[in-house]
């Protein structure tokens, strides 16, 4: 996880991030990756991906940015996932684009629908209900 650090003299990096040597580097947090699902929402945080695996049959993956390393791509689509669902911030050119490759990828290598999710804030805001919505297209 990303810890505060200003160094010694204020010249040192603001935010450190942990990595425990594993090939996942920083720009990978899975919650609830070991059990089977049905579906795995990728999300762009932490905090995001924390909220949305506490929803029944969801699997998250956080990839700590606008998109995934081909590594991580190939072992999310490695597990066998009925649905794949991208749910990044829309706000900007770059993070759509970001979206679209990662889809292409995700194509290529299983046969999960692959599907994009956007709303007006990210899922770490949104109530269970949004959620259930959004991703299952029902309520709780």
């Amino acid at each position: 996880f990303p810890s505060h650090d200003t160094g010694l003299n204020g010249d040192g990096p603001k935010y450190l991030t942990y990595h425990d040597g594993t090939p996942w580097g920083k720009a990978f947090y899975a919650r609830n990756f070991e059990q089977v699902t049905d579906t795995v929402v990728i999300v762009e945080d932490i905090l995001s991906a924390i909220r949305v695996a506490k929803l029944p049959k969801t699997t998250a993956v956080a990839c700590m940015s606008s998109g995934l390393m081909q590594f991580h791509v190939n072992h999310v689509a490695s597990r066998g996932f009925r649905r794949i669902l991208i749910f990044l911030d829309n706000d900007t050119a770059d993070v759509l684009r970001s979206v679209r490759i990662m889809q292409r990828k995700f194509a290529l290598l299983c046969k999960a629908e692959i599907g994009i999710i956007t709303a007006d804030r990210d899922p770490k805001e949104h109530h269970t209900r949004e959620l259930m919505q959004l991703i299952w297209g029902k309520e709780s």
